[in-house]
């Protein structure tokens, strides 16, 4: 009987061993983060277009450990992963009030983003099973999370201190210069910018900074006196850059649309008048269309056009309260949605040469989600 009982407890202990081993692989199978179930919740609420771009999204470009691919060419996924697709898409997370998707997205940029300089890379790199992220910053995907947090706890999705704390000391640190902000911080050459981008200067943002602690009244104060005294030409185009060290405003040889329509928000929340570019961007749909590039005269310096662009423009001429223009923005916006069956459903791309960036399909899914 001593034997049996014995045998029996060896039996039973054995079972409980190998059901925890089994748990442990389990979990460490099913610990990724699941970000498109939580993402797709509340469907019911959109309409059809939002729908299908939102299950094209979380079905092909998120990975399973829930970063956002940055670009789909010829039906292949790319392999890096850029920070700016994170905050985009926090943003829309926040437009959801899903407070869920919004932790989560949080925990996955910390695990990949945040490096051992304790500063955000702009991006990563899948090598194997490895995410090596780039030893650098960018200054305007910093201040877009900046912007989604704040947001995030104005809506009442949770206290985010931890992670605005975290992310405003890395600007701080890094993307200030004696006071300003400059565009990035190249850590492999131990080296700021030199320059801040003109369409990095994120309002919102920088209200939020200046109301968390005095340290950000110099910096906020001066990147909002730029992009006020920025000498805007007759058109609306903005220089895309001031230039610290010549203290100059600089102009490209060409105007970036999606970046011109970046400054001209901030710069109406910054209390500018932007009617000129309102009237330039009328004038170009009354002629057919919003190109992505133009030369400073305004006449178009490519034939090209994107999701991302009317997406934008969208938003900037409804605020600028040309309903009847940015309506027509969405509907030509709503024209780039591939509508046919396969894994681009809903992708706001090109199906001839299969062809999607995360840039045009989020920034339309926040502009569907605010036109809701």
């Amino acid at each position: 009987m001593n034997l049996r009982k014995s045998i029996t407890i060896g039996l039973a202990l054995l079972i409980v061993v190998l059901l925890t081993l089994l748990g442990i692989r389990w979990l460490n199978n099913n610990s990724k983060p699941d970000i498109s179930a939580s993402l797709l919740k509340g469907l019911s609420n959109r309409g059809d277009q939002e729908n299908n771009a939102l299950h094209m999204l979380a079905g092909s470009m998120l990975t399973d450990q829930g970063l956002v691919v940055a670009e789909i060419q010829k039906g292949k996924a790319a392999n890096y992963y850029l920070l700016e697709s994170m905050g985009l898409l926090l943003e829309y997370a926040v437009l959801c009030d899903n407070s869920n998707s919004v932790k989560q997205l949080l925990t996955i940029i910390d695990k990949y983003y945040y490096t051992s300089g304790d500063f955000y890379a702009w991006r990563i790199k899948q090598d194997e099973d490895d995410f090596p992220p780039e030893q650098a910053t960018a200054l305007v995907d910093d201040l877009r999370l900046i912007e989604g947090l704040s947001q995030a706890q104005t809506r009442g999705l949770g206290n985010y201190n931890r992670y605005f704390g975290r992310i405003s000391d890395s600007i701080y640190r890094y993307e200030t210069v004696n006071g300003p902000f400059v565009d990035y911080y190249d850590a492999r050459m131990k080296e700021p910018a030199h320059r801040l981008s003109l369409f990095y200067i994120n309002i919102s943002a920088l209200e939020a900074l200046a109301a968390s602690d005095e340290r950000w009244k110099k910096p906020n104060q001066a990147a909002r006196i730029l992009l006020r005294n920025s000498p805007v030409n007759s058109e609306g185009f903005f220089p895309a850059w001031y230039d610290y060290q010549s203290k100059d405003y600089k102009y490209p040889q060409q105007i970036n649309m999606v970046e011109n329509l970046y400054s001209s928000i901030n710069y109406s929340l910054a209390g500018g008048n932007a009617q000129a570019f309102a009237g330039f961007l009328k004038r170009e749909l009354d002629q057919g269309a919003i190109y992505t590039r133009y030369y400073l005269d305004g006449t178009p310096a490519s034939r090209d056009q994107s999701a991302a662009v009317y997406a934008l423009a969208a938003r900037f001429l409804d605020n600028m309260g040309q309903r009847e223009d940015a309506a027509l923005c969405m509907e030509i916006m709503l024209s780039f949605q591939i509508n046919k069956y396969g894994i681009l459903l809903g992708a706001f791309g090109d199906l001839n040469s299969l062809t999607v960036h995360s840039f045009d399909q989020l920034e339309c899914l926040i502009t569907l989600r605010r036109g809701e």
